[in-house]
């Protein structure tokens, strides 16, 4: 198979990777980032499989409301056809919280553009399809060639930059015997899981679902399974949630927490940028309001413990605990692994710039981190709470304003210094 050259590549093209094309689009770049070569390398078969990542499927209610998945978007730009569809298929649910299928169609959208962006008028850069990156390779110095990445099926691609926007994903823990109950919560979230928890929930002969973790997800997994197992008797406190640190909720300002009664710290706690209460780190939508619930106990079917649930008892256990991102080897020019940084919670490490960090802590010149898995920390300029230790930025407008910005301002920044270097 004929290797082939790029300026970039970004590997894996869900909601975060087209954060790149969007934020170039909006900063008028996109011309100038998609005529130097970008390869965009995507391991789903198929042009309509692609753009949506892993919000395919999703049951629960997004995040965030329907204007904040299209603000990025440049109203005038390459992408102007998208936001007006985006925004006639919205219609009155831009303000509310939308349906991760909503969001998923609005990115299937931008994919598909870029696909006729690039057949168009774009020969030197390619969406590259059915191809899994399973390694990537530092070629060293300053030249065309700086990386190679392989694929599962030996397809080898250079290119002077790589993005990585790999996206994360839930692995499963050791719990010893009572391992074959263990669910992974999003495949609670994709209701993938429901006929197994009703079968174990039958063989244990009463629904005892223990949930480990107290994010977002740990609590959307419960509202899923009040609203999806109607068949089933859920009696007074059928689902504990397992607790490992105090549950934070979300408040669009200071004055609404106040209103509500809500403690928090008014420096820590607070979004400086747009002053939101846990902008990053709190509940929203329906997991805020199950959590209110519960504590003024009007859901009495769903407990909250400080301590273990009692495995022994549990029909079944949904593990909730945070996604880790998907690893690619990456090797420097002799051959030794240098891959990326990853914390204690499986992120990979990143600085304010959203570069690289390799397992001694120093900056990898040329790669990039963006999207779920790859979590930037609040910073002045993006905004978010100071007190979101281990809860990086997370969120698709951020992806595609100022992270992807960031990332499109510096491949033209490296563009600039390769070739003062060729010319010297």
């Amino acid at each position: 198979m004929r290797p082939q050259d790029y300026e970039t590549q970004v590997i894996g093209l869900g909601p975060a990777g087209l954060g790149i094309v969007v934020a170039a689009d909006r900063g008028h770049q996109l011309k100038s980032l998609l005529q130097k070569g970008t390869a965009f390398v995507e391991g789903r078969e198929g042009l309509p499989n692609f753009g949506s990542g892993s919000l395919e499927g999703m049951t629960i209610a997004s995040n965030s409301i329907g204007h904040d998945f299209i603000s990025s978007i440049a109203p005038g730009g390459y992408f102007r056809d998208v936001y007006l569809k985006a925004q006639r298929e919205m219609g009155a649910r831009k303000t509310c919280a939308i349906p991760p299928g909503e969001v998923s169609k609005i990115m299937r959208h931008l994919a598909f553009r870029l696909h006729e962006i690039i057949l168009d008028e774009m020969p030197l850069s390619k969406i590259i399809y059915g191809t899994s990156v399973r390694a990537i390779h530092q070629l060293g110095g300053e030249g065309k060639r700086q990386f190679k990445s392989v694929a599962a099926n030996g397809r080898e691609i250079f290119s002077k930059n790589m993005v990585l926007s790999t996206g994360a994903e839930e692995e499963k823990i050791d719990l010893g015997v009572h391992s074959d109950k263990l669910i992974l919560s999003t495949d609670v979230l994709t209701g993938k899981a429901l006929p197994k928890i009703r079968a174990q929930i039958k063989a244990n002969g009463r629904a005892k679902i223990v949930i480990m973790g107290s994010s977002h997800s740990a609590f959307s997994a419960a509202h899923c399974l009040l609203r999806k197992l109607h068949d089933v008797n859920l009696a007074p406190g059928s689902i504990e949630i397992v607790r490992r640190s105090n549950v934070r909720l979300f408040y669009e300002s200071v004055a609404e927490a106040h209103a509500d009664h809500y403690k928090f710290d008014p420096v820590q706690d607070v979004c400086p940028k747009t002053g939101r209460v846990y902008r990053y780190s709190g509940l929203r939508e329906d997991a805020k309001t199950l959590y209110k619930a519960i504590v003024a106990q009007q859901e009495p079917r769903v407990q909250i413990r400080n301590c273990h649930g009692n495995l022994d008892s549990a029909s079944t256990i949904i593990q909730a605990i945070g996604y880790k991102a998907r690893h690619i080897p990456l090797y420097d020019a002799q051959g030794n692994e240098i891959s990326p940084l990853r914390n204690e919670q499986g992120k990979v490490e990143v600085d304010e710039h959203a570069r690289v960090f390799d397992g001694a802590h120093a900056i990898i010149p040329g790669v990039f981190a963006i999207g779920h898995g790859h979590g930037i920390q609040p910073t002045p300029e993006i905004g978010g709470e100071p007190s979101a230790v281990n809860h990086p930025v997370d969120s698709i407008n951020i992806f595609h304003g100022p992270i992807g910005a960031d990332i499109v301002r510096q491949i033209a920044a490296r563009r600039a210094k390769i070739a003062r270097a060729l010319h010297l």
